[in-house]
């Protein structure tokens, strides 16, 4: 037992030695570590995704060259992928230069392309991420229709919801009889359904143009960058 006391004694008067020599910089206690740093994975996720990098002529897609298929999924895939890309400001910036630098100066002058060209005015914005839409539904009719890989009915159809939810919103398409509530309507055609893509795709590019033409009269002339409404 008196062993066991002088083992205690002994070892109450080392111990704050002990401690004090020792280098405690170097020392990680695991309840005081810093907790690991965030892997890079998990800090990109929510990040949007850059732009695709395509090689697009835009006027193509209302005037192809001589002797060209106008529906050719070579000329359409590429679209495809830069309009889905056009929610984020990142893609709608990519886009609309690409359909700007097709398009030139004065909007009017190409109606079709310009539709899509950057704009100072950012309450036009939602009018012309409606045309993107509209453009992007007949990108999708037009793969589905060749049959090209990955292409379906579905997702003609998931585009024409976004265009439904668009259009329920845009004030412009609340007035009955204008350009742009027209151009909703004829652009939920679902004849391609029905075994009449034909009249789908002629609905499509009635839409887009009524929507050119509005883009157009409200502003004229091209900007080389967008502008992008205010965030509260």
């Amino acid at each position: 037992m008196a062993k066991v006391g002088y083992a205690i004694l002994a070892l109450a008067v080392t111990l704050p030695a002990f401690l004090y020599a020792v280098d405690w910089g170097g020392v990680e206690l695991p309840f005081l570590a810093p907790s690991p740093t965030e892997p890079p994975s998990l800090a990109l996720l929510g990040t949007p995704a850059p732009p695709p990098e395509v090689t697009l002529d835009p006027a193509a897609l209302f005037a192809a060259p001589e002797g060209a298929d106008p529906l050719s999924p070579a000329l359409w895939q590429p679209a495809t992928q830069l309009l889905a890309a056009a929610g984020t400001p990142a893609g709608w910036t990519a886009l609309c230069r690409a359909f700007g630098s097709a398009a030139g100066v004065e909007r009017a002058a190409a109606p079709l392309t310009g539709a899509l060209a950057c704009s100072a005015d950012p309450s036009l914005l939602p009018v012309q991420r409606l045309a993107a839409l509209v453009l992007e539904a007949k990108a999708q009719l037009v793969l589905w229709l060749r049959a090209a890989p990955g292409s379906s009915s579905a997702a003609v159809a998931a585009r024409q919801a976004a265009i439904r939810g668009a259009c329920t919103v845009l004030p412009e398409a609340r007035s009955d009889g204008g350009p742009a509530a027209e151009a909703c309507r004829s652009a939920l055609d679902t004849s391609y359904l029905e075994g009449d893509p034909a009249r789908t795709l002629s609905q499509l590019d009635a839409a887009y143009a009524a929507l050119a033409d509005l883009i157009a009269a409200r502003d004229p002339t091209i900007a080389p960058e967008p502008a992008f409404p205010a965030t509260p």
